[in-house]
């Protein structure tokens, strides 16, 4: 009985375990795709998930590009100094006050044409120049339209061209003698042997990188200031002036290396001062990336990069309202403080 009893009870543990092997849940094998696809943030727009830092030491204020000494102390971090990178910048000459010529007897006056080497001086200014002080300056020349076919721009000709020593240089005076010859010049020079001119065609002087970096150079030079080009020189040259065709006008091409500040302005854009805030103008007086440089502070740069730089008005220490500006030129975005 006793054996029977036994058989019986390994016969009942046998049943339940085949019985239940039935009921195993079995892991699927992973499919690599799944490790292997785009997050869903490159594919569509999701709402970002943030983490708030709060810094209660005051340094998130401090500037974010250059030195501070922060409550009478100094900083000795060193200070992100913006992204290296490379500019191409072409400048039009858009007044009539921007082109000139000079007589041999000092009289100074605008025409439609600039006679190169055939007067005693031409003068080409170029405004709202956005190069930062001290950038390298890597190629510089100016583009002029022929403007007429004759024997004159086929005769040999030299060019001297140089730059006027300003900060920023004024516009040309028609009322004042001597108003080309009196600037003072940079020490750097260029000669120009240009060969014959057709009708309508344009042409380019060698580089003028040595006089463009002189200037630049200077102390006073600010992004936004303005550059004149004094040419003198023996033989003809016929170029188009901006009272002829404001189209075909002359062009300076610049090229340079600098630093790029990373904040609310485009800093490839210009701005304008207005009701209170800085908007976006072609031919505005300010700077986007020098707005950037002077402007952003520490947590304002973190603000830019977790939410674009909006944020509500505030209460307590002041309102403050904050709209990231962006690349399209909506004229709707802009910084106030």
């Amino acid at each position: 009985m006793e054996k029977l009893i036994k058989m019986l009870i390994l016969l009942e543990v046998f049943f339940i375990i085949v019985s239940s092997s039935s009921l195993v849940v079995r892991a699927t094998e992973p499919d690599m795709a799944d490790y292997t696809a785009y997050p869903i943030f490159m594919a569509q727009s999701v709402k970002p998930n943030i983490l708030i830092i709060l810094d209660n030491s005051g340094s998130m204020n401090f500037p974010a590009y250059g030195s501070y000494p922060g409550s009478g102390n100094e900083i000795t971090d060193a200070p992100f100094a913006g992204d290296s990178h490379t500019v191409t910048t072409n400048i039009t000459v858009t007044a009539s006050a921007d082109d000139a010529e000079e007589s041999s007897g000092g009289n100074t006056y605008d025409d439609n044409d600039l006679d190169l080497a055939g007067v005693a001086y031409v003068g080409v200014r170029f405004q709202n120049i956005s190069i930062p002080q001290g950038a390298t300056i890597t190629n510089a020349y100016i583009t002029f339209e022929a403007m007429e076919e004759n024997s004159d721009n086929t005769t040999s000709t030299t060019i001297t061209i140089r730059g006027e020593a300003a900060d920023s240089a004024p516009a040309f005076d028609f009322s004042e003698t001597n108003n080309l010859s009196n600037r003072s010049l940079t020490t750097a020079s260029v000669s120009w042997s240009p060969g014959s001119w057709t009708v309508d065609q344009t042409y380019q002087t060698p580089d003028l990188s040595s006089i463009v970096q002189e200037i630049v150079n200077r102390d006073g030079w600010n992004s936004g200031n303005a550059m004149v080009f004094i040419f003198t020189g023996t033989g003809y040259r016929e170029a188009k002036a901006y009272n002829e065709d404001p189209n075909s006008a002359p062009v300076l091409h610049v090229e340079y290396t600098g630093v790029r500040y990373y904040g609310y302005f485009d800093p490839d854009a210009r701005y304008t001062y207005n009701s209170n805030r800085f908007e976006r103008s072609p031919s505005g007086e300010w700077s986007g990336n020098w707005l950037n440089w002077i402007c952003m502070r520490r947590i304002d740069i973190a603000r830019k990069i977790l939410v674009g730089g909006l944020a509500t008005s505030r209460t307590g220490g002041g309102a403050t309202d904050l709209i990231g500006d962006d690349s399209s030129g909506q004229s709707w975005r802009y910084w106030t403080r």
